[in-house]
């Protein structure tokens, strides 16, 4: 199947494994074709992009199993992904200043996530509606 048909989803997820999976081998000739032992660092802003919620919820985990010696460094606002991390691995950054930890966000529901851990709702406020 040509790349071109698939979701958009799957080309940006399929793209960014085998552009980190290619700059592995490049950066790294001596490990032949195993590169599960290879460590490194790879920063990802808005990994949720054109991601349905289910792949959301799996993404993280499919990265770590996939490269088990990467530490990964996500930016997102998809409380699916804030959700679906390990709470010691939630760090909340604030403008330019303000960093802390997000405790308990393990499992909680997207609009919990979003009141409690984001300080938004999942509703607008307002009687705005739709026309």
């Amino acid at each position: 199947m040509p790349i071109s048909l698939l979701s958009a989803g799957y080309q940006s997820l399929l793209c960014m494994t085998m552009n980190l999976a290619y700059r592995m081998a490049l950066l790294n000739p001596e490990a032949g074709k195993n590169m599960t032992h290879i460590p490194g660092i790879v920063l990802i802003d808005e990994l949720d992009m054109h991601l349905h919620p289910k792949w959301q919820w799996n993404v993280i985990k499919a990265l770590e199993e996939t490269f088990p010696n990467i530490q990964f460094i996500v930016a997102t606002h998809s409380p699916i992904i804030i959700s679906s991390c390990k709470n010691e691995n939630l760090i909340l950054i604030k403008g330019n200043q303000e960093i802390k930890y997000l405790p308990n966000a393990y499992g909680y529901s997207v609009e919990d996530v979003l009141e409690l851990r984001q300080e938004s709702t999942a509703k607008p406020k307002g009687n705005r509606g739709f026309a």
